[in-house]
């Protein structure tokens, strides 16, 4: 696969992934961002401004809520281009960011296999439900208590 990207606009990103065309979504770390690219068997296509440059997302947070935006749920990222040993505040807040989300993931992970292995007993859905309703119901009543009254007044000439 060559190294030349393909430029491409939003509209043309939106389409390819309707399409299904890319078969791997890589975030790229630079040092002022991330810039997104889009791989397929043939082609690698990078997101770009309406002038043309490579798109820049400043934090790995901003570029996963706009892939979320678009329905992309997964995506590799690469700090391949970074030093760590540089001592640039801008290279070390980009792999401070895949550190934190590396750290984030694994303690989701373990908090699914927790909830998981639980030996205790699972709480059927509709008894779930119920409890929620009726906690929700609770939280209004409390709330509409603490309304002030209102008072009408009539004004009359």
């Amino acid at each position: 696969m060559g190294s030349i990207f393909q430029p491409i606009d939003q509209a043309t990103l939106m389409a390819l992934l309707r399409a299904n065309k890319p078969q791997r979504v890589v975030a790229y770390a630079q040092k002022n961002g991330w810039n997104l690219v889009l791989r397929s068997r043939e082609f690698e296509w990078a997101l770009t401004n309406s002038d043309g440059a490579t798109r820049i997302f400043p934090t790995l947070n901003e570029l996963g809520v706009y892939l979320r935006g678009m329905a992309v749920a997964d995506f590799s990222v690469d700090v391949g281009a970074l030093d760590r040993a540089s001592g640039d505040a801008d290279v070390q807040q980009r792999l401070w960011e895949v550190d934190a989300a590396a750290e984030q993931a694994e303690w989701m992970r373990r908090q699914i296999q927790q909830a998981l292995d639980d030996p205790g007993p699972a709480i059927p859905n509709a008894v779930a439900k119920a409890r929620a309703a009726a906690r929700r119901a609770e939280l209004l009543a409390k709330a509409e208590a603490r309304k002030p009254k209102r008072r009408r007044f009539l004004w009359w000439p």
